[in-house]
């Protein structure tokens, strides 16, 4: 070997592949002048081993260089199969390859560079090539860019094979030396390459709209003819960095390793066998299938037999297969030599004398059931059954790449994989249509987002007999919630139509032109619409391009989800990439199911639920996306343990020992507690009172951070000891039963201040079952399907798994849920009442004599309408200390306004006695013939029958004085917001009631939900009690507040206008606003809503929280403007919107100049322009200030507990139930989140928008906002 300072060139060449190489940082080396090359190597085993290369007796990846007797020095890329340039993930990384390795090392060597190219010279590879000085390549040689088809631009500088003499005459001056980057000699002038460029870019955008790296390599090409090809080359690398981090290329390059994931087939290709040759198929049928079928086989060098069932059809099927090889020829697709091969390798049969030799047959006749059987009862696609052997699939598989067809493995059921997905794909097109949206929108839509085409041209080029052919099929396959039978299809084909077969269907097929739309098929859709009679109230639906594209494709992700769950597949990417190559998704999307993993589990859930309410069970989710969008858990992840454990029986402890539970605390913090009573661990009374100590004692204990609860002698626990049940039945005295459910399994285990994992054994029944679910996360096998269980794993590793559970919950690595809060297997309110009333049917009419049925679904239902804590009715020093609710059978209720009126509807509707005092007779008049009304619309409504209905309007009576007053369990005031008026009737009531009468200032209405109770200091806790009794018992929601200015609801909803008003003011359109928050879920916008409650109400409100939190409020001048102009909304029918008889509210457009008007007296909006903002700005900059402030209302124990303020802003201002209140919310979105947009909102536009402390400190910590105040220091404030 010559000595460095003898090397006079350099020559590139690629080794035959070895193994994987990645590129990483290591000592540099350094040429014979000292200048550093960057090329690094570390090796990694192509199987994915992590020994090296060299250890399994293969050379490891490398790079290396010999140098000849002529002063040349060949350096050699091994890097098998391919001799990949691999980069680590990190895109700092990947930075510097472009400009570091291909510039600044070859571009740039001191040396010249010849590149020697054989074989494939692609991406990367070619960019090295073309960053040498020369490029010789062998014939065959193939050169490409293939990045663009990963959503990314080529990024590394180019080219490849060099002969020495070649290098030398470089050196030897005999040849020139031209740096690449300076090369100009293929480009004509400046403005042609502009031009050439500019049509290059319409093109891209024309062909390719959604792809970004098409456009992002043209700027890379136009900044290095414009600056240079050094700029050209910093540009690319710019470019390339932005790109490889988008959405397209995250999309594309999942398909790509998704793809080849399709050929790693459990028990197929991991078991040591190889494929079989296949030289010569058998084709049964040569329609369109079996003639492309044959088509790609012959062009794939395989001898082919078509077998027809009559010359005809024989001699159309070879037509058929000789027009698609001499189309691929005119195409350039083949040579003529090519094309002239293909057809030589076929051979047309009537029978099967010609099978003897075949290695394969695939059939491929009409869909006929008994003709299949018939012609092959053995024969098997690619379609795995129980009886396909692994070496039959390898075998296809094989052949599927020979024909350069992807083959991807599925299970067994109606339409495979690809069509089984698909399905509900056309269906919820005509559920749309028939809802009254245009199909050619609907079309135009799809096609937007990147399919090739929507679903009624796709139907148009199937042709009608298919559709109808294929629904039957999925009609007798599916249940009929979830197919939908179209008339449309039928009325098609009665008008003569048949779509691309006869140039007529819901578009004109012309020789030469694209399809254009039919107006003439809207009649006919309209006539399949009539017969359907499913638009609402007979009108179209009114929905947006998004709206459409998800109703399209939420249901194709929904059935995705169950054949997933099904195990169709192997896994989840291989449906990605049949939807990409078998339905035209979008590549650059990731396949259905990498679209819907971005889109989000819990979105798509939420969206298909609203749809199944509306429009049927089409749309139901199926349980697979319920889970998954319940608990976060990707639709794409394998799967995993959920949060359950349970494990195999064991042999019981012996039976000699005493009942007892004991607690063991481990040096990982965790206690655990242990129950043991044999055989089955009953909750007998002495157990039940060890486990109140024990978690007493845990809870107390600074050295313990999680607590497992589990069962001695492989059991869990069998439930409640029945043995306590004859105690009561001889003494007739219930107090001996112990409180299970409220103080032992919500007091203490569901409230308990340090996270309880269940560890499941064995048994889980009654109280057993009752421990576990009001754990956090427990561990069990039956109940997985159900939702009952989180994880699954071995009795050996149940308590070891269950410690690291808790461990993981208490620092937060896994999500505290309290079982109380779950809604995850909740459907609808409507769903749920419907599903209990069934249940009540069911019950009465299998055991009419058990009472015990009906009541379980009382309490069922009762948690459900209430929530969970309702369920148990718990607030702390009111139903925790013995007292008894007294019973309430007459009250009084002062004021027959509005409020009151509403009042004493709610009461005698439940039966309760009402005298309704007013301070003179019209006044009493008008309230009682209010309350008639309302009683009468509830009649009309069939809420009550009539006779329920006069029976609750003669438990009314009027009065003008407190003569009737002195025999009421409870007074109700309900006068007007008058503090002097109030206090005089007090004072006079306490000379009239009964000293045990409850006195109380206005509830909510009968249209309200929702009933605050309000807690001072002086209100006794058997009031509170009484009071929540006679609010469940008037059907509403009863919860305990404190004493604020707002109460809960009000207090923290005050914010939700004065952010509107804010907004308005930055110059954001008012009804925008409105179809924003209305989009989110609430039944109105905060326009809208003012609209409705009266400006009146708007300026006195105002007054009072602008008086109560002067700091935190803002004064819009536009109220004052509005009712100036003669406007009170829904009062006087014009405000914001225009208000008629019997129509919906339509926006007042004339409004605008008089909110121009307000901005300007405003003057906030930055530089005097409007602020630009998307809809989930809006969303957000409305929202976050009411999270704020329900972050104070928490702060200051205005509530027992966040669950109580959800439930409030669900009951009180209609906050989307699906959504779960505005606490759960916002610890969906999350505290940091939230806390630094109003951090910098309140840069932007103040203190308005200033975190609170709460807030502030939960984001610091990642703690929940609805997790116990015990998280972290207790509130001074409180108001409980």
């Amino acid at each position: 070997m010559l000595p460095a300072a003898s090397i006079s060139a350099f020559t590139l060449h690629g080794l035959p592949p070895t193994s994987t190489v990645l590129l990483s940082p290591r000592p540099p080396r350094t040429t014979s002048r000292g200048r550093r090359l960057r090329v690094r190597i570390v090796v990694a085993s192509a199987a994915g081993s992590s020994r090296p290369a060299a250890a399994m007796g293969k050379p490891p990846p490398h790079v290396s260089m010999e140098v000849g007797d002529d002063g040349v020095a060949v350096v050699k890329i091994s890097n098998p199969p391919v001799n990949a340039l691999a980069v680590q993930r990190d895109v700092s990384f990947m930075d510097g390859v472009s400009v570091d390795l291909v510039v600044n090392t070859i571009e740039e060597c001191k040396k010249p560079v010849v590149a020697a190219l054989q074989g494939l010279a692609l991406g990367g590879g070619l960019e090295l090539a073309l960053g040498s000085h020369a490029r010789i390549a062998a014939p065959g040689t193939q050169l490409g860019l293939p990045e663009l088809s990963l959503g990314v631009i080529p990024g590394f500088g180019e080219l490849l094979k060099v002969s020495r003499e070649w290098a030398l005459d470089i050196a030897g001056r005999r040849r020139p030396w031209v740096r690449s980057l300076h090369k100009s000699d293929k480009m004509g002038s400046l403005s042609e390459a502009t031009q050439v460029l500019k049509a290059a870019r319409l093109q891209a955008k024309k062909t390719a709209p959604n792809l970004p790296q098409h456009l992002g390599c043209l700027d890379a090409i136009e900044d290095g003819i414009v600056h240079g090809g050094y700029s050209g080359v910093l540009k690319e690398a710019e470019v390339f960095k932005d790109l490889v981090l988008s959405e397209t290329s995250r999309g594309l390059v999942h398909v790509f390793f998704g793809q080849r994931a399709t050929s790693k087939v459990p028990g197929v290709t991991d078991v040591g066998l190889e494929p079989r040759q296949i030289e010569k198929v058998a084709v049964i049928g040569g329609g369109l299938m079996g003639s492309g079928i044959a088509t790609a086989l012959i062009t794939s060098n395989i001898h082919v037999v078509l077998k027809e069932a009559s010359s005809e059809y024989l001699h159309r099927g070879i037509k058929t297969i000789e027009g698609n090889i001499r189309n691929s020829e005119k195409r350039g697709k083949l040579t003529k030599g090519q094309a002239d091969r293909a057809l030589s390798m076929l051979r047309g049969a009537l029978d099967y004398s010609q099978f003897d030799d075949v290695d394969m047959v695939i059939e491929a006749v009409t869909e006929n059931i008994p003709l299949k059987q018939k012609i092959f009862n053995e024969l098997e696609k690619i379609v795995r059954t129980d009886k396909t052997s692994a070496q039959a699939i390898l075998d296809l598989m094989t052949v599927g790449k020979a024909m350069k067809k992807v083959p991807v493995v599925v299970g067994n059921c109606t339409g495979f994989a690809v069509n089984r997905t698909f399905f509900p794909y056309s269906l919820s097109a005509h559920i749309l249509a028939h809802l009254g949206v245009d199909i050619f929108r609907i079309d135009r839509v799809v096609s937007s987002f990147g399919l090739p085409m929507g679903p009624f041209q796709l139907q148009d080029l199937a042709g009608y007999g298919v559709a109808v052919a294929v629904s039957k099929q999925f009609e007798v396959a599916f249940p009929e919630d979830r197919s939908f039978k179209t008339p449309l299809i039928d009325l098609l084909i009665a008008s003569g139509r048949d779509g691309k077969n006869n140039g007529r269907g819901y578009y004109i097929y012309e020789k030469g032109s694209k399809p254009k739309p039919d107006p003439s098929v809207l009649p006919i859709i309209e006539e399949s619409r009539k017969i359907a009679n499913i638009m609402p109230n007979g009108k179209s639906i009114d929905v947006s391009d998004q709206d459409i594209l998800e109703m399209i494709l939420f249901p194709v992700v929904n059935e995705a989800c169950r054949v997933l769950d099904e195990n169709v597949v192997v896994r989840a990417s291989d449906l990605d990439v049949a939807s990409v190559l078998g339905m035209g998704f979008p590549s650059y999307r990731g396949g259905i199911m990498f679209w819907a993993d971005s889109i989000g589990a819990k979105h798509i859930c939420e969206r298909l639920t609203r749809w199944s309410e509306l429009y049927g069970g089409f749309f139901k989710p199926s349980s697979y996306l319920e889970e998954r969008a319940a608990r976060g858990i990707p639709l794409c992840s394998c799967s995993v343990s959920l949060f359950l454990i349970v494990a195999v029986d064991k042999l019981p402890a012996p039976a000699m020992a005493k009942p007892h539970v004991s607690m063991e605390v481990g040096s990982d913090g965790v206690a655990v507690i242990a129950i043991f009573n044999p055989p089955v661990n009953a909750l007998a009374i002495p157990i039940i009172n060890g486990l109140k100590e024990k978690f007493g004692e845990a809870t107390r204990r600074n050295d313990v951070k999680a607590i497992v609860l589990t069962g001695k002698g492989g059991r869990f626990s069998g439930g409640f000891d029945i043995n306590v049940f004859q105690k009561v039945h001889a003494t007739g005295d219930v107090s001996v039963m112990p409180d299970v459910s409220v103080d032992l399994v919500v007091n203490t285990i569901e409230d308990c201040k340090k996270p309880v994992v269940a560890a499941v054994e064995g048994l889980a029944l009654g109280g057993g079952l009752e421990l576990a679910l009001l754990s956090k996360p427990i561990l069990s096998e039956e109940g997985q399907k159900l939702g009952l269980i989180d994880a699954l794993v071995s009795s050996e590793e149940l308590l070891n798994v269950s410690r690291q559970w808790a461990v993981d919950i208490a620092e937060r690595r896994k999500p505290w849920v309290r079982s109380l809060h779950k809604t995850d297997k909740i459907g609808s309110l409507s769903e749920a009442r419907q599903v209990l009333k069934a249940a009540r049917l069911q019950a009465k009419k299998t055991a009419p004599n058990m009472p015990q049925h009906l009541g379980c679904l009382d309490v069922i239902e009762d948690g459900i309408i209430h929530g969970g804590y309702n369920g148990v009715l718990k607030v702390p020093g009111v139903t925790d200390v013995g007292l008894k609710p007294r019973q309430i059978k007459k009250v009084a209720v002062i004021g027959g306004g509005l409020m009151g009126s509403g009042i004493a509807t709610a009461l005698i509707t439940s039966n309760i006695y009402v005298v309704l005092k007013e301070v003179n007779s019209d006044y009493l008049l008008k309230g009682t013939k209010t309350i008639e009304g309302n009683i009468r619309n509830l009649e009309t409504r069939g809420k009550l029958t009539k006779d329920k209905a006069n029976k609750a309007l003669s438990m009314l009576k009027g009065a003008l004085d407190y003569s009737d007053f002195n025999d009421v369990d409870m007074v109700i005031e309900a006068v007007i917001e008058n503090i002097p008026l109030k206090q005089k009737i007090f004072g006079e009531l306490e000379k009239v009631v009964s000293r045990h009468a409850l006195l109380f200032m206005d509830s909510p209405a009968h249209i309200m939900p929702l009933l605050e109770i309000v807690r001072t200091n002086k209100t006794s806790a058997q009031a509170i009690l009484d009071l929540m009794i006679v609010g469940k018992a008037i059907k509403k929601a009863p919860v305990v507040v404190g004493n604020c200015t707002g109460f809960a609801v009000n207090r923290t909803f005050f914010p939700y206008s004065q952010s509107a008003h804010i907004l308005i003011h930055l110059g954001v359109d008012v009804f925008r606003i409105d179809r924003v928050i209305s989009s989110f879920g609430l039944p109105m916008g905060p326009f809208q809503l003012q609209d409705l409650a009266g400006y009146g109400v708007a300026v006195a409100v105002s007054k009072e929280f602008n008086s109560a939190f002067p700091d935190r409020t803002f004064k819009t001048p536009l109220i004052d403007l509005l009712i100036k102009n003669g406007r009170n909304g829904k009062n006087n029918g014009r405000g914001y919107y225009v208000y008629e008889k019997g129509s919906k509210p339509k926006p007042d457009f004339s409004v605008l100049p008089i909110i121009e008007e307000s901005r300007r007296v405003a003057n906030m909006m930055p530089n005097g322009k409007p602020i630009n903002v998307t809809d989930q700005d809006i969303l957000e900059m409305i929202l976050f200030p009411v999270v704020n402030e329900a972050c104070r209302v928490l702060d200051e124990d205005v509530v027992v507990r966040a669950s109580d303020l959800d439930i409030a802003s669900v009951l009180g201002m209609s906050f989307p139930s699906y959504r779960g209140g505005i606490v759960f919310w916002a610890d969906l979105v999350g505290a940091k989140h939230v806390y630094e947009r109003l951090s910098r909102w309140s840069e932007l536009y103040g203190g308005f928008f200033k975190p609170s402390s709460y807030l502030e400190v939960r984001a610091a910590r990642g703690i929940p906002l609805s997790a116990p105040a015990s998280s972290l220091t207790s509130s001074p404030k409180s108001r409980l």
